[in-house]
């Protein structure tokens, strides 16, 4: 579904991305592990076309978009949820969603979208006429990504949901991530929390300093010495 390419990008002259290949087949969850700096964000960026690319290549669905405009590539399914949640804290819980949702043009079709996202979020429903910047981080984290499903994503880019969260309601929207690959949805995901990442991805890349250094299943990075030392806190 997705082929990135020995792709480039620059920071004025800061190299942050050094030649990264990788693929998303449709139905996977990928993930992206590394740390801070490591470009995981930067590549998601470039995906959805907030960055343009130094160099490289990058496929959707056999179509090169690595020059498309941001709405073009949302417009063909690709959908970003940025790290930070980002909502638009002084709407609504339902203007935020009729903002993901701009560019559906069907009433039918906008509303069966707007009932799935209450479905998966209830939460959101209770609160539809409530600021979106009063609601939780949990919540929040929610929103955005309801917000991102309202345009109808087959590829869901996840930036770092899990940040700042409690811990109860962070295993919360990882189970969210699991429904949604459940859904259909092939979801691009990156992370810092490592091992939660690691046991739900069919597969993952670690990132190092602009460079993928490692790839595999999640269940064999998890097993990984190197992994577990570096990213997962020695043995488990």
């Amino acid at each position: 579904m997705l082929k990135v390419q020995d792709l480039y990008v620059n920071y004025g002259s800061i190299v942050a991305l050094q030649g990264i290949s990788f693929e998303v087949h449709k139905g996977e969850i990928v993930s992206l592990v590394g740390a801070n700096g490591a470009g995981k964000s930067t590549t998601l960026k470039t995906i959805s076309g907030l960055l343009k690319p130094k160099s490289g290549k990058i496929f959707f669905k056999g179509k090169a978009i690595e020059n498309k405009k941001s709405y073009t590539i949302v417009q063909n399914g690709v959908v970003h949820v940025p790290e930070g949640r980002q909502i638009f804290s002084k709407m609504t819980v339902a203007e935020n969603l009729r903002l993901g949702g701009y560019n559906v043009k069907n009433k039918a079709i906008y509303d069966e979208r707007l009932e799935k996202s209450y479905e998966l979020f209830p939460k959101l429903k209770e609160r539809y006429k409530q600021s979106a910047g009063t609601l939780s981080g949990g919540e929040q984290q929610m929103l955005a990504i309801a917000r991102g499903l309202m345009s109808g994503p087959e590829l869901l880019l996840l930036d770092e949901p899990s940040l700042g969260l409690a811990p109860i309601v962070v295993q919360q929207v990882f189970e969210v991530v699991k429904e949604l690959k459940a859904s259909g949805i092939t979801i691009l995901l990156v992370e810092q929390n490592a091992y939660d990442a690691l046991k739900i991805s069919d597969r993952a890349y670690i990132m190092e300093t602009g460079k993928i250094v490692l790839s595999g299943t999640g269940e064999e990075l998890i097993g990984n010495k190197d992994v577990q030392n570096i990213y997962l806190g020695g043995d488990l």
